[in-house]
């Protein structure tokens, strides 16, 4: 069965470059106006003083042997009667010169394929006069309009360098030279990175696979409509030919995906590819003359035996011979918007997005393109970047997504919820010598606002969002241990995200304190985070980090990556723990100073002690203040209710005991009570035990926690009702409320009203571990009892 794979998206609806460009940043192309009016006073064309018709346009080196009998000429001169398309776009006019920017090229001719990505590039698309002209690129992650007069290099009166039919590529051609600084700084480059700077759409290269892989994926980005290219692998000769006529180190547009019959009844998987230069084909299977080739076939795909530039080969010898696809994921609708980051004096900086709708989005950190660079120097590399994700709700910061990687532009795919989310950056920028200009651009189905952010902690922020990924995250750690032996309220996860190593501490008792040393050994790759700092390391590859979490607090150690460490990340850490119990009120951890001091560590890196307050941050949000700087504002510490030393002791007594049993254990004393004060239904004795039955069976029907002072003033009540009881019963104390009459005194209710002294003692001490775990309580004890009351109740009908 024959099948052809072609792009399934239309044209559509294709927002101009100036458009977008007014709309986010409310102003127009405000040179080229200005200086065309100056021209039409003076009645003269227009000369680029920044980039001049001489030598220095050409190369900011020594001139090429081949390029020094080069001549400048204006467009008028070269051709007759010229326009900037000559009619319609055709992606097979592009004619590559003796500049070797082939992948440039490339890129343009698949974009060609949509005119309309071609046409919105240019501020006007008529020839004049003048001689002016401007084009929007997509330099730096931001789109500008770069202005170019219409003089050109030629040869013998001819276009020494591109050309077409009409001006279009050779206006485009120079922009991008006069972007980078000369004509032969454009040489060699990636295509998909030039289908980025012409659309501003994020770009992905594929370089490893196998043939069934690389179909896959090229049919799977065809589809969407996304825009493909591949090169060639590099040989000692750039654009040497090989005996199959593929050129070394050369960029080749992809243009279809077919699944044809061959002549022996074979069915191969085929693309169809172009050549920038306009000539020299493929010669091997699949070429315009090969036998593979029936007739049926040759006129179904419009194949004939020329030398454009255009031919066919199998997926299994692209394989072979090509080095890699890259993609240009352009979509018709998406909103393309942009914001400078102006990173501070650590290289980090936090962007606020607000998604109005829910939307597909891609997130892009852009750095400068090396070209800017290699002149100073040579062998520039592109700094790592670290981007994370992370969603404002409620109260909390939520990690959504992140990636740490170096490339010139860094991107994040994500679907988004409407909403309000801080996008985290840090760029490990290694070059002092030079500027950092930086932008984060988004492009989206659906409106993304952009706006910096000042004054919040950036590191603070950071712990918080690691700390929401290891409680959400248990099966992407890589180590949970549990300190406490008796319970889970002390434990240590480890963890790596986004280029972090973290080491995630969590004392959850309200009286025990964790003291901790772990030695890091055999480090490779990875450096403490402030405030451990580098000089932590005792010698090469070791560390040891001290501490002392107090009650109630949470520790977040982080370690990073470096850049010269991708590929080799290592380490080996050992831990040493000590558990000590203390009184509930303890002098010495009241103060929180004193918490801070002990642990060296920065206020935030208690996070469970405090919480953003989100109801702050959007009113500061909303402020008419243009460079506003946002505050992190502290909402009152948990509440704090103080348990007797007898009290922690006959607690501990019985959590020995019963370990993780808790659950059942306070479920069957609450069912004992309940049938208790069913039998001795005639008695107010039960009218205290009968309040806090109920308020608990509420509170576990409900899902929600008592607050601790009432959850103290019930143990007072049950710790009363309990002396009462003794003192009645036992004592044979007798009167109008609390004794029975004396004839119903008989052995029988004796043992009974004996049995519901031990278990109201009993609830007591199931208070008492609901004041003293009262953080964990609700997953311990709530949703599992729960549970066990709806089975219960589910039963009865059937009974």
């Amino acid at each position: 069965m024959k099948k052809l794979v072609v792009a399934q998206k239309s044209i559509g609806f294709i927002r101009s470059i100036r458009e977008i460009f007014d709309e986010e940043y409310n102003e127009h192309a405000q040179e080229y106006d200005e200086i065309l009016q100056s021209l039409k006073g003076k009645q003269q064309q227009f000369t680029d003083s920044n980039f001049p018709p001489q030598s220095s346009s050409l190369s900011l080196q020594e001139l090429p042997r081949s390029w020094k009998n080069l001549s400048w000429k204006r467009a008028n001169e070269i051709f007759e009667d010229c326009e900037i398309y000559n009619g319609f776009i055709q992606p097979s006019d592009i004619k590559q010169g003796i500049l070797g920017d082939c992948y440039f090229l490339c890129a343009l001719s698949v974009i060609a394929e949509k005119c309309e990505l071609v046409k919105r590039l240019f501020h006007n698309n008529e020839v004049n006069d003048y001689g002016l002209y401007a084009v929007w690129l997509n330099i730096n992650g931001e789109w500008t309009s770069i202005v170019v007069d219409d003089y050109f290099p030629c040869i013998d009166n001819q276009p020494a360098f591109s050309r077409a039919n009409g001006l279009w590529v050779m206006l485009l051609e120079k922009a991008y030279a006069k972007v980078y600084g000369s004509y032969l700084n454009i040489e060699g480059g990636n295509p998909a990175i030039a289908m980025r700077d012409l659309t501003g759409a994020p770009y992905e290269n594929k370089e490893n696979g196998s043939a069934q892989e690389f179909w896959d994926y090229c049919e799977q980005n065809h589809e969407q409509g996304f825009l493909l290219t591949a090169y060639t692998k590099e040989a000692e000769l750039v654009n040497h030919e090989n005996e199959l006529g593929l050129l070394a180190g050369h960029a080749y547009a992809i243009l279809k995906l077919a699944n044809v019959q061959d002549s022996n009844n074979k069915i191969c998987r085929i693309m169809q590819m172009r050549n920038p230069w306009g000539r020299v084909e493929w010669k091997g299977d699949w070429c315009d003359n090969s036998k593979k080739w029936t007739e049926q076939t040759k006129q179904q795909y419009s194949v004939e035996d020329n030398d454009d530039g255009i031919f066919w080969m199998s997926i299994e010898d692209f394989r072979t011979f090509f080095a890699g696809i890259g993609v240009c994921k352009i979509q018709n609708d998406y909103i393309y918007n942009s914001i400078q980051c102006q990173l501070n004096e650590n290289n980090c900086c936090i962007i606020h997005l607000d998604m109005v709708e829910d939307s597909h989005i891609y997130i892009s950190f852009n750095q400068n393109d090396n070209r800017f660079h290699l002149n100073q120097i040579p062998d520039y590399r592109y700094s790592f970047v670290r981007i994370i994700v992370s969603q404002l709700i409620n109260d909390s910061l939520k990690y959504i997504s992140g990636i740490y990687r170096a490339d010139r532009n860094v991107v994040v795919d994500q679907n988004l919820k409407k909403g309000q989310y801080l996008i985290f950056i840090e760029l490990q920028w290694q070059y002092s010598q030079i500027q950092i200009i930086s932008t984060l651009s988004t492009y989206a189905s659906k409106k993304a606002k952009l706006k910096r952010i000042n004054g919040l902690d950036y590191l603070n922020s950071i712990r918080n969002i690691i700390k929401d990924y290891s409680d959400n995250n248990p099966n992407k750690l890589k180590e949970i241990n549990y300190l406490d032996q008796y319970n889970k309220n002390i434990f240590k996860r480890i963890g790596i995200i986004d280029g972090y190593l973290f080491l995630h501490y969590q004392n959850q008792t309200f009286d025990s304190i964790l003291q901790e040393v772990i030695n890091f050994t055999d480090t490779i790759g990875y450096i403490p985070i402030s405030p451990l700092e580098s000089n932590n390391f005792i010698n090469d590859g070791q560390l040891k980090i001290q501490f002392t979490s107090p009650p109630q607090s949470v520790v977040i150690i982080l370690l990073s990556q470096v850049r010269s460490s991708i590929g080799k990340c290592q380490y080996t850490q050992q831990s040493q723990s000590q558990i000590v119990c203390i009184p509930q009120k303890h002098d010495q951890y009241d103060n929180n100073k004193f918490i801070l001091k002990q642990l060296n560590l920065s206020q935030m890196q208690l996070v469970g002690r405090h919480k953003l307050n989100v109801k702050y941050y959007q009113a500061h949000l909303n402020s008419k203040t243009k460079n506003s700087n946002l505050i992190k504002i502290f909402q009152p510490q948990p509440e704090n209710i103080e348990v007797s030393n007898l009290e922690t002791s006959l607690f501990y007594y019985f959590h020995d005991f019963l370990s993780e049993n808790w659950e059942p254990f306070i479920f069957y004393t609450i069912l004992l009570n309940l049938l208790l004060i069913i039998i001795l239904n005639n008695h107010r004795t039960h009218l205290a035990q009968i309040t806090n039955l109920l308020i608990f069976i509420c509170q576990i029907f409900d899902g929600q926690k008592l607050k601790k002072s009432i959850i103290r003033t019930i143990s007072k009540a049950q710790f009363i009702f309990i002396f009462l009881e003794i003192l009645i019963r036992l004592l044979g104390f007798e009167s109008l409320y609390f004794a029975l009459p004396s004839s119903q005194l008989s052995l029988f209710y004796k043992f009974l009203l004996i049995i519901t002294i031990l278990l109201n003692f009993l609830l007591f001490v199931c208070i008492l571990k609901f004041l003293i775990h009262y953080e964990t309580i609700e997953t311990e004890i709530f949703n599992p009892m729960k549970i066990r009351f709806n089975n219960y109740f589910n039963k009865l009908p059937s009974v």
